[in-house]
């Protein structure tokens, strides 16, 4: 039997991750905003006695402090989650006799993931179905960046302890990684009302509903987190952007200043401010902090494609395409980061590699069989085809974008457009003159 107990005077501290991909329709631009694992989880100690055997498990899980404080050889551990493990296993009699302790501290702190995932592993040999183990078992390999195998890891961990939330959490955070907002949601419904209250909660409620769309409810959500002082300045970027993209561009922008005045910035806060900045035309202010983030997390696909996306605002497409080979290149990248290197393909004028980009991007989001809650991948395969001349191929993806956002107006009128010109007309000169995006980008 499983028991799990939270001691209540332990705190951790909390480290998040929001990535925003922004649309490339001239009168909106819609977010895909996503999350990490769950920032470091509440140190607690997990017990279990198994059955048939003399000794028992008992593992403590205690957390580096935030990433702003520690030294240089943690930076390849990007905005992610720091996580610390120490795994005490015990022999399991009236009064424990023996003590071996598995330090894998030193080997996260150098970034030898791999050999700590190893530790864990030989420690699972014996006792595969330790929810604590496989816990931080998955915490190392999204450190890893392996988004998928993480995830299954972790589900595997909620098997054996249904009610634990920081494993539900940090299922949260990972199916919003790998996109699936929906199902997210769900889970985390599955949680404790107090472990929803929490600041770091809200935060994670407040992502969710900009996955889906709920703008207004995320804007409480963030309202929330920043009120309950955690965090403080993520969450107020935050703030700003959800704001900003509800056309309330002098509350974003108070929000904005609000952000950049917090001391001692974690790396999150710098990414939200960037986005934001991106959104209300700063694009060289927003590279200018990207630069920054890469220098701090010089492995992660997210802050790789931000810069990208700045420069290709400022028309820089050899830098952004640099930008975009890294992110690329990077172990945590997604589908979604194969369209932003599409859009700049597009912004670039290089319109066959940005449609051959798009389709293969398509085509790795249909093998994930998760709904598309972005309409960006579809808004730019019928901006290509329609230049292509392909008014038919060009009305499909208008719809399927229309379905997944019914408010897009832009879109609508030039679905409208196109339906009157079939079947008069199919050559790319009718095609051009409803082109939804530009070859250079404009700001909101």
């Amino acid at each position: 039997m499983i028991t799990v107990r939270n001691p209540s005077n332990i705190t951790s501290n909390i480290n998040w991750k929001l990535v925003f991909a922004p649309m490339w329709l001239n009168d909106r631009i819609l977010a895909v905003i996503k999350a990490s694992t769950a920032g470091p989880r509440k140190s607690h100690v997990l017990e279990s006695g198994f059955l048939g055997q003399t000794g028992s498990i008992e593992s403590v899980m205690r957390h580096l402090p935030a990433i702003d404080s520690l030294s240089p050889a943690l930076s390849t551990l990007c905005w992610i989650l720091l996580v610390s493990l120490a795994l005490s296993l015990c022999a399991c009699s009236s009064q424990p006799v023996d003590i071996k302790t598995i330090d894998v501290t030193p080997l996260v702190a150098q970034g030898r993931l791999e050999e700590a995932a190893q530790e864990i592993t030989r420690a699972m040999a014996e006792h595969p179905n330790h929810p604590g183990l496989l816990y931080n078992l998955a915490v190392i390999q999204h450190l890893q960046g392996q988004l998928d195998t993480a995830l299954r890891t972790v589900e595997r961990a909620r098997q054996f302890a249904l009610q634990d939330d920081d494993i539900l959490l940090l299922m949260v955070d990972l199916l919003l990684e790998t996109g699936d907002p929906q199902k997210a949601w769900d889970v985390f419904h599955a949680m404790s009302e107090t472990k929803k209250r929490e600041a770091r909660s809200q935060y994670t409620l407040g992502i969710i509903n900009s996955r889906l769309g709920n703008w207004t409810n995320a804007e409480n959500c963030f309202r929330a987190a920043a009120g309950l002082g955690e965090s403080s300045g993520a969450a107020l970027a935050a703030l700003a952007f959800v704001t900003l993209k509800q056309g309330r561009l002098e509350e974003g922008k108070a929000y904005l200043l609000e952000a950049e005045t917090v001391k001692n910035k974690s790396s999150e806060t710098i990414r939200q401010i960037a986005e934001s900045q991106l959104l209300i035309g700063q694009a060289a202010s927003a590279r200018d902090l990207a630069r920054k983030l890469t220098e701090l997390n010089p492995n992660d696909a997210g802050t790789w494609s931000l810069l990208g996306r700045a420069e290709m605002i400022l028309l820089n497409f050899g830098e952004a395409e640099s930008a975009f080979t890294r992110a690329l290149n990077s172990a945590n990248a997604t589908p979604w980061t194969q369209v932003q290197y599409a859009e700049m393909l597009f912004a670039a004028r290089r319109e066959d590699e940005a449609l051959a980009q798009a389709t293969e991007a398509e085509t790795r989001l249909m093998e994930q069989n998760t709904p598309l809650r972005n309409p960006a991948l579809f808004n730019l395969l019928a901006t290509l085809y329609a230049g292509n001349g392909q008014t038919l191929m060009a009305q499909k993806y208008l719809r399927q974008s229309l379905q997944i956002d019914s408010t897009q107006v832009k879109v609508r009128q030039l679905l409208q457009q196109l339906n009157l010109k079939v079947p008069a007309g199919h050559g790319p000169e009718d095609a051009a003159e409803t082109s939804i995006l530009e070859s250079t980008p404009s700001s909101p």
